[in-house]
């Protein structure tokens, strides 16, 4: 099935907030899909694996930065979370030149982060874990380096590290049409969208916001 980048965006924000994120975190995961669909990376499976993780309460919506590597403060790390928070501490990787995660899933929902990050600091910021080292710009990224870091199901330590400079990376070309959904994946978001039509629990109003960071363009 065929749907419109402004829908991915919409319906992946209801499925995440369904899935416990808040309502910043939402927003973020809604951009970040909508980033790789326009650079027709199917990263939709992928996410809805992540957002039926948070569903079921195998993954945390807080980070410790207190130490190294940055972990999950209530459950290991999801990239959703991680993202917006390497965004928010780009400085770090301006003034130290990198950040080291903890092991999490779906590390190609970092993507987007890694590309924001890059804008931000200015220079180039590669991803590296054990199979790949794939370098994002304020651009993007290459489809080869997003297609060799789209299958991965895990990993088990992920650095952000600043390059010396900017180096030019071919980026993928970005569309307004996006990829190809498969209809059962669009139904698993629409599952945890519908969520959203019930009253909030307390323990969503005791969770904290996130913040903006990816830029759609």
């Amino acid at each position: 099935m065929h749907v419109s980048l402004n829908e991915i965006e919409y319906e992946v924000r209801k499925a995440a907030r369904g899935a416990g994120l808040v309502w910043g975190q939402a927003e973020e995961a809604g951009k970040a899909a909508r980033w790789l669909a326009a650079r027709n990376v199917d990263a939709l499976p992928a996410l809805a694996d992540l957002l039926d993780a948070h569903a079921e309460g195998r993954l945390g919506i807080k980070m410790d930065v207190t130490g190294s590597p940055w972990r999950g403060a209530d459950g290991p790390v999801s990239p959703l979370v991680a993202g917006p928070v390497v965004v928010d501490h780009a400085f770090v990787l301006a003034a130290h030149g990198r950040i080291e995660l903890d092991a999490m899933p779906r590390p190609i929902m970092l993507a987007p982060f890694a590309a924001a990050a890059a804008r931000l600091v200015g220079a180039t910021i590669d991803l590296v874990q054990s199979t790949c080292r794939t370098p994002f710009t304020g651009e993007g990224a290459s489809r080869a380096a997003l297609g060799a870091l789209l299958p991965i199901e895990t990993t088990n330590r992920i650095w952000c590290v600043r390059s010396p400079g900017h180096i030019p990376t071919p980026a993928a070309h970005s569309s307004n049409t996006g990829p190809n959904i498969d209809p059962d994946v669009w139904n698993r978001l629409s599952r945890l969208a519908r969520r959203t039509y019930v009253p909030a629990s307390t323990l969503s109003h005791e969770r904290g916001a996130g913040a903006g960071a990816i830029d759609n363009d």
